[in-house]
């Protein structure tokens, strides 16, 4: 069966019949769904969760791996379960179909297998008919369902497009589910926050959204227990992008403020003596360069960034075998706070005068 539906675009419209009956129809989508299971959990196709193609697997190894990719981009298996969704059939079983087949594409460890499964379904309007479904109420599994939808969506420019249309209940969705989700669909949450904080078209509303219901704070929060645990992790990387992305790119004065408010300097130290000396140096740098730029124009910008912590933090940084870029944003930075320093100075100078002057 999977060779068949492998190799024949046609194959699902054949194979169904009447597609039209709602029996029928429904029939068909719980057998799609079987096949989708017994696929992930093949052990004939898997070996440590990587689509295996190995010599020494039995002889139809290939050819199985082969098949279940072709199954995975199937127009007429992605057609199929996207018109199920306006022909009245379970919603339920839609919903949990297309998130094991996004999570099948995952386990082919292989970029571009998840990325065609992406264009095919925005070219025949799934994601549409997911958003649509996701606005009239879920129950919070089915809510995980299309999280784990939406992070296929947000792979590509035109899903985040889309995403950026119905952000508002998007990030309410995510809000409801952060505090009470574990393991995969976490990282599922947290990824797309990731990438709609890398949407400069949406950043400004997704910060302002972050902020006002607490979640920038949570995240602050996990991160600070991620970095105090020495295994590099999945979630760690995406919430360093998180707080990277927010603190280098969020032009809105007020949510900045927000930032420095929660001492995010203090976090950006942390991830900038990252083990990899790689992104997570490069952004932190830049967002405390930033952040020191600031310092003269505001006294309480320059109080959090003259932190013994953060400013001994950042000479250290500069003794060490660093990546280039970050040690100039760094060296830019602690220019920019002597600078500061000197202007505090010029300030207790001209103030201890006034005091004198007004004491005579």
């Amino acid at each position: 069966m999977l060779s068949y539906f492998g190799k024949n675009s046609w194959a699902l419209t054949k194979f169904t019949g009447d597609y039209a009956n709602n029996e029928w129809r429904n029939n068909m989508l719980e057998v799609i769904k079987i096949l989708i299971n017994q696929l992930i959990n093949s052990k004939t196709l898997w070996k440590d969760n990587v689509l295996s193609n190995i010599t020494n697997k039995p002889k139809n190894s290939a050819s199985n791996r082969n098949d279940c990719i072709a199954f995975i981009h199937n127009n007429g298996l992605i057609t199929m379960i996207t018109e199920a969704f306006t022909l009245g059939s379970d919603k339920k079983l839609i919903l949990s179909i297309l998130r094991d087949l996004c999570t099948l594409a995952q386990m082919c460890n292989e970029r571009l297998v998840y990325d065609i499964l992406a264009e095919k379904m925005l070219n025949v309007g799934t994601f549409v008919q997911v958003l649509n479904l996701m606005k009239t109420g879920l129950e919070s599994i089915e809510e995980m369902w299309v999280v784990k939808i939406l992070e296929l969506a947000a792979t590509l420019p035109e899903g985040i497009l889309l995403l950026s249309r119905n952000l508002k209940p998007i990030l309410e969705l995510l809000n409801r589910n952060l505090k009470r989700t574990t393991g995969d669909y976490m990282n599922s949450i947290v990824t797309l926050i990731l990438d709609l904080t890398a949407n400069e078209n949406c950043i400004e509303e997704v910060a302002d959204f972050l902020v006002t219901h607490e979640v920038f704070s949570w995240v602050l929060g996990e991160l600070h227990k991620e970095l105090s645990k020495p295994e590099r992790t999945k979630y760690k990387d995406i919430l360093m992008g998180i707080i990277l992305n927010l603190s280098c790119n969020v032009e809105s004065d007020e949510i900045q403020k927000h930032f420095l408010e929660l001492y995010i300097p203090r976090i950006l130290i942390e991830i900038l003596f990252d083990s990899r000396n790689d992104w997570p140096s490069n952004g932190s740098s830049l967002a405390l360069m930033q952040y020191a730029r600031k310092s003269f124009e505001s006294y309480w910008i320059y109080q959090i960034m003259n932190e013994e912590k953060t400013r001994n933090g950042m000479k250290r940084y500069l003794r060490l075998e660093g990546l280039l870029k970050a040690k100039e944003n760094i060296k830019e930075a602690l220019n920019y706070l002597e600078v500061a320093d000197e202007k505090q100075r010029s300030i207790k100078e001209i103030t201890a005068k006034q005091m004198i002057a007004m004491a005579a």
